[in-house]
């Protein structure tokens, strides 16, 4: 889906699968759409683990700041990322 070359918060977040902030939920990605530059708008269906057929459309922004940082925001709030390489 994305360069080799990419930002490593790039393929952090868009790599080995989709990132909720809920830790009895899982989200699979439906698109995902460069608005330009290091902006990105991800839409994903979701779903609470213990009730499978309610699923709702989640639809995120996301602004790779860095190499190791990106901003999100959507309906729930805006979150910041940032790590150390190791």
């Amino acid at each position: 889906m994305l360069s080799e070359g990419a930002a490593s918060a790039t393929q952090t977040w868009f790599g080995g699968g989709y990132v909720i902030q809920a830790p009895h939920a899982h989200c699979s990605v439906k698109s995902v759409a460069q608005e330009g530059g290091a902006d990105y708008l991800v839409t994903a269906e979701c779903r609470e683990n213990a009730e499978p057929a309610s699923t709702v459309e989640r639809v995120d922004r996301i602004r790779i700041v860095s190499d190791t940082e990106y901003q999100l925001e959507n309906a729930y709030g805006r979150f910041h990322a940032r790590w150390c390489r190791g």
